[in-house]
């Protein structure tokens, strides 16, 4: 599943996660109506059964974390 989801151009970022869903999906859609068609094919594939939606109102910051913090 994560793989089909992966290739899918709006996502940027995917991960498994412990807890009440098995993945956590970040993606960018042009608008609502394109959210909304994403939410409607992802949910048409075999294997998906629930899925939950949060829109950003205001972004504070968006960067790439540093690594050399992991040192």
């Amino acid at each position: 599943m994560a793989q089909k989801i992966s290739k899918l151009p709006e996502v940027s970022f995917l991960a498994m996660t412990s807890g009440d869903y098995d993945l956590e999906v970040d993606v960018m859609c042009r608008d609502n109506d394109h959210l909304v068609q994403f939410i409607n094919e992802i949910s048409k594939f075999e294997g998906v059964y629930q899925t939950k939606t949060t829109l950003y109102f205001k972004v504070y910051k968006y960067a790439q974390p540093d690594l050399n913090l992991l040192k």
